[in-house]
């Protein structure tokens, strides 16, 4: 897992300064003349930095401990609240999105979280980053950064030393794009905040 920060415009919704992924992907389908449609983007393996290492371990008192686990249920908190604050949805809007669902998931042993909306003329564009339909194609560009490990996508990656594009042709009616982080050890995993959280929704 990784910071959540990422240099990109198509990143809608970063989490906090607390928060990290592992992993982002986007998954878009247009309808056939390219204006409206259906946006899927998952955060993958959500984790704190709140966290207690093997090395500071035994020189922590116990109240220490506990409040390192206090900040980090807060941590989880806080996701929670990005899953149902209105703010999100005005982030959406003015993107040209409407999100109809936002929830967290378990997968492979990992905490998931995930925006399903639907589109009207995406509006992905600034100087240095943008998501543009073109005559032809469909072409993504972004500004490299160093925290990527590396990109998985169904379109056409070209890399330089500071720019990344993808292009799809216009045949390609569903691209997507994923973004996996470096490791980073200094992190650990929201999984058993969420399976509390939920069982005691369940009661």
């Amino acid at each position: 897992m990784k910071r959540s920060f990422i240099a990109a415009v198509v990143i809608l919704f970063l989490l906090s300064g607390c928060l990290s992924f592992k992993a982002i992907e986007y998954r878009i389908t247009f309808d056939k003349k390219f204006e409206i449609g259906k946006i899927v983007i998952t955060y993958e393996n959500i984790g704190s930095d709140k966290f207690v290492s093997v090395k500071t371990d035994t020189a922590m008192s116990s109240v220490e401990k506990q409040e390192i686990l206090q900040d980090r249920h807060d941590d989880f908190i806080d996701l929670v609240h990005m899953t149902q604050d209105d703010e999100q949805l005005l982030n959406g809007i003015k993107q040209g999105i409407y999100f109809k669902k936002r929830y967290l998931f378990e997968k492979d042993n990992a905490l998931n979280g995930r925006y399903e909306g639907i589109f009207t003329n995406l509006r992905f564009d600034n100087k240095e980053e943008s998501l543009r339909i073109l005559k032809d194609e469909i072409f993504l560009t972004l500004k490299k950064d160093e925290d990527i490990e590396r990109i998985e996508t169904n379109g056409q990656l070209n890399q330089t030393e500071n720019i990344i594009t993808i292009s799809w042709p216009k045949t390609e009616k569903t691209i997507y794009w994923r973004q996996i982080l470096k490791e980073n050890s200094e992190t650990v995993s929201l999984l058993d905040e969420y399976r509390q959280w939920k069982t005691k929704k369940k009661l």
